[in-house]
């Protein structure tokens, strides 16, 4: 043996440049009592940064989550809107009409589908005796 530890051992780089650098300011009898005193506040703000983060991580995760929902949304009613546009041209039309439309090709739903769905929404309102109207949104 050459009289060395097997905690002497550093490793090299920066890791072991900044092992040796606190071995030599904290050692002996002080530097166990400074590390003794200083780990429990250690442990402590890690666990508050921890905490901190997983809330802050949380809030961006719902903000991203609202975000998407609000795009798919936007996606779902552009169809819909199409239609009613398209509808928009004319004062009055059917519901024949309106399925006649062909505004749905690239929605993946079907024009009766849009049809109810802007009457659902109030955007197209029947006007009595079959005839219908738009009245786009703002």
């Amino acid at each position: 043996m050459d009289g060395r530890l097997p905690h002497d051992s550093a490793p090299d780089g920066a890791a072991g440049a900044g092992w040796r650098s606190f071995r030599g300011s904290l050692s002996g009898p002080l530097g166990c009592l400074a590390t003794i005193l200083c780990l429990p506040f250690a442990l402590v703000g890690f666990l508050v940064l921890m905490v901190v983060a997983a809330w802050k991580a949380r809030g961006i995760r719902k903000q991203v989550e609202a975000q998407v929902a609000a795009a798919r949304g936007a996606a779902d009613d552009e169809p819909v809107l199409r239609l009613v546009r398209a509808m928009a041209l004319d004062d009055s039309f059917t519901r024949e009409e309106a399925l006649q439309a062909g505004v749905a090709a690239s929605a993946g739903r079907s024009p009766a589908d849009l049809l109810d769905e802007a009457i659902r929404r109030g955007w197209i309102v029947d006007l009595g005796g079959g005839r219908l109207a738009a009245r786009p949104p703002e």
